[in-house]
């Protein structure tokens, strides 16, 4: 017999015990379902424990050990036989056995160990059953391969978070066709028979119809259409039959700006690099407005609190247009001036600042440490802004839907566009829904609110300038006006253009699959390449800016992302996220109306430093009217429900957000 080399599973969420009606019961079989005595007909159904020893529990590890070594065991152990050295603690398999009651069977010990099992023989019936499911006996398990997504789990998941398991009683949704499929051939045969093809697009039901999945395989396969009546073979086809989302209607006036294209790039309470004249800093973004500097142009000017160490602080400075700032994931974060800090594990809350000021560890600049240790700590939060609604799907797990969030270093909203740390890395998905919900208790034990996104994904995809591109009415128009710009670069240059495939509809992802932000690469590009931009414009070769930006969490796991299964920190209000990085009392304000001071102060401007292009044929213009800015057409109360309410009017512009 071959040696078989033991795995020990240290993480369990298995209990041999659960209370139930406040009461404590065993996690497993009934005693009327251990109860051996034949029936009247001389039969036995009952269930028994599987002792460690017997066969079958052996086979249970050891098919449960080789799938734990392919799937994580990777190249160095793809050869080795494993098994589990145990069961995860508090799961014990038990044998349904249905036998004729014979006298052997009568004499059989504790453990049933003269009970035959598969591999020596069998009786009427011997189903095996895996029982220790934090959520009681009727949430078993039926076979190695039914519980292994379950023991993966508990293998990788460090955060521990049930809603990060997939197998069948954790994710339940996500099984639900097929423990219906005796119920589901009836609505199968009615499409399939009355109509084969017109009836697909109806069956999601979800989305309002619209005329682009009609369109879409005509032009992704206008080379081949012989495959066109028969989609179902490829998985791709299946997408053309669901619908995008309609896009969220903004509730605010920033929503509104944020969502136009070439308006501010940057928004207020995000934290951003910013030029500071020979050197670039790390600071707050307080407040963001539009100033009218002549009839026909209108500056974008920000106001920024530089963030410091806790024993100091800067004043605040006014910066003029967004190629003064660059994004918090734009650059990769710079070592510590002082030297001997790069050497520990230091935080801003552990940090020994009067230590660092006396220059104890290194002659550096406390300011610019103390900022580079705020913005990782800022990263690690997040933070839920304007509730919408709640929902309760089911008892006890009531669900609350957001318009934004403050994730990590960034804001976004509802409705745009988001990077994603799953897919080719040019996956984007435009978010529908921010949803906080509230969990039963899981084995007793309360668990913490789960924070998830639901929405659209696409792609960045290439097609001929000859081929007929799907037109998306529900695409951001962020999106669609930086595909017009590429395409004017690419098409005349490559005979290439640029569109965005739509994938799936509707899907859900955890914070931690967000990376951040989606910029422009129209707008972002020039900022950060310079003059190379316009060169690699008139070539036609733009890169999505996507693939030059780093992703949230990078900065605090050696660019490895946040952990899986891992949101952060939550913040209950922005304020807590910065801590003592900024003086108490900092506000951030909302709307873009300029401060009563606005024309007394002194922005300063761009500079030969930050390296933008002077090329009018390639970059889209920066400035813009006021009435560009002010342009809330579709902000009328019918679209904003609660708007006055909930936003205020101009007097209520000043206050920000705490």
């Amino acid at each position: 017999m071959p040696s078989f080399f033991p795995l020990y599973v240290r993480r369990s969420d298995g209990k041999t015990e659960i209370v139930s009606k406040r009461k404590s019961e065993s996690n497993g079989p009934t005693q009327e379902q251990l109860d051996r005595k034949a029936d009247a007909s001389g039969i036995s159904d009952f269930y028994r424990e599987v002792a460690e020893d017997e066969i079958k529990h052996q086979d249970w590890r050891r098919k449960l050990g080789w799938m734990l070594t392919k799937e994580i065991g990777g190249e160095e152990h793809k050869d080795k036989s494993c098994t589990l050295a145990a069961l995860p603690e508090g799961y014990r398999l038990f044998e349904h056995v249905k036998c004729k009651s014979t006298e052997a069977d009568e004499k059989a010990d504790s453990k049933g160990q003269k009970i035959k099992t598969h591999a020596g023989g069998g009786n009427e019936r011997q189903d095996a059953y895996l029982y220790g499911h934090p959520l009681g006996r009727k949430k078993r398990f039926r076979s190695p391969a039914d519980f292994f997504p379950h023991l993966l789990w508990l293998c990788t998941d460090e955060a521990g978070d049930p809603d990060n398991c997939t197998c069948k009683i954790c994710a339940p949704d996500e099984l639900q066709p097929e423990d219906k499929l005796p119920k589901s051939k009836e609505a199968k045969k009615q499409p399939v028979k009355k109509e084969p093809m017109k009836q697909e697009p109806v069956s999601s039901g979800q989305h309002p119809t619209v005329e682009i999945p009609v369109r879409r395989p005509s032009s992704q396969q206008s080379q081949a259409p012989a495959t066109q009546p028969s989609p179902s073979p490829a998985p791709l086809t299946n997408r053309s039959n669901v619908q995008p989302s309609p896009l969220p209607q903004p509730r605010s006036i920033d929503q509104q700006i944020d969502a136009q294209y070439n308006q501010f790039m940057f928004r207020a309470g995000e934290v951003a690099w910013f030029n500071r004249g020979q050197a670039w800093g790390l600071g707050l973004i307080t407040r963001r407005y539009a100033f009218s500097t002549s009839e026909h142009h209108v500056a974008r000017r920000y106001v920024i609190q530089p963030l410091s160490h806790p024993l100091g602080n800067s004043q605040p400075t006014t910066l003029e247009g967004d190629e003064m700032l660059r994004p918090w994931l734009a650059w990769s974060v710079p070592p510590f001036t002082c030297s001997k800090l790069n050497e520990t594990n230091v935080t801003y809350e552990t940090a020994d600042w009067n230590g660092i000021y006396q220059k104890r560890y290194g002659d550096g600049d406390p300011e610019v440490d103390g900022s580079i240790m705020a913005a990782k700590v800022v990263d690690d939060t997040f933070t839920l802004l304007q509730p919408l609604r709640k929902a309760t799907p089911q008892p006890g797990a009531e669900e609350t839907y957001w318009n934004g969030m403050y994730l990590g270093a960034e804001k976004m909203w509802v409705g745009e566009p988001v990077r994603l740390r799953i897919g080719s890395g040019l996956d984007v998905m435009v978010i529908t829904d921010i949803v906080e919900k509230a969990r039963p208790a899981y084995g007793g034990s309360p668990l913490p609110k789960a924070v998830y996104v639901v929405g659209d994904i696409y792609t960045l995809a290439t097609a001929t300038e000859k081929q007929s591109l799907p037109n998306n009415t529900h695409l951001p128009p962020r999106l669609a006006e930086d595909l017009r710009f590429r395409n004017s670069c690419t098409g005349p240059a490559k005979g290439n253009v640029s569109y965005w495939k739509f994938m799936s509809a509707q899907s859900r992802l955890d914070l931690a699959n967000i990376k951040g932000r989606w910029y422009e690469a129209s707008l972002l590009l020039p900022m950060i390449q310079g003059p190379a931009f316009a060169e690699s414009a008139r070539r036609g070769e733009i890169n999505d800016a996507s693939l030059l930006m780093n992703g949230r969490g990078d900065c605090n796991s050696g660019g490895n992302g946040m952990k899986t299964g891992t949101a952060g920190v939550r913040k209950g209000e922005r304020k807590e996220a910065l801590g003592r990085a900024v003086p108490a009392g900092t506000t951030i304000v909302d709307g873009i109306s300029p401060p009563s001071d606005a024309f007394a102060q002194m922005p300063v401007g761009a500079n030969v430093d930050t390296q933008m292009v002077d090329n009018d044929e390639h970059v889209p213009d920066q400035g813009g009217a006021l009435e560009d800015f002010m342009n809330l057409e579709g902000m009328e109360h019918e679209a904003m429900p609660g708007f006055g309410q909930e936003y205020g009017s101009q007097q209520s512009q000043d206050q920000g957000f705490y």
